[in-house]
């Protein structure tokens, strides 16, 4: 039996024939919502540290912590602020 010709209109377009992958998701260190947040840990870290550290004035940090505290993602404590665990 011959092959029979098929049309353009009868071709599926090439975007059908690609597999779809999801969307790479960046590490949870790359969606960090303040780049303050690098530069916390566990370990309390004094205020005057994190401005030499991020080269913000005192009260551009100051600000940033007061925001990231609000959102539960710091915490001040005895000697400085410490970065709170995700779920």
């Amino acid at each position: 039996m011959p092959p029979v010709p098929v049309t353009m209109e009868q071709k599926a377009p090439a975007s059908r024939h690609l597999p779809v992958y999801p969307s790479r998701q960046p590490p949870a260190e790359e969606r960090l919502p303040d780049e303050l947040l690098r530069e916390l840990s566990e370990t309390p870290t004094p205020i005057d540290q994190l401005v030499q550290l991020t080269e913000l004035s005192v009260g551009e940090c100051q600000q940033r912590l007061l925001m990231l505290e609000l959102d539960g993602w710091v915490e001040q404590r005895s000697g400085g602020w410490v970065r709170m665990p995700r779920p």
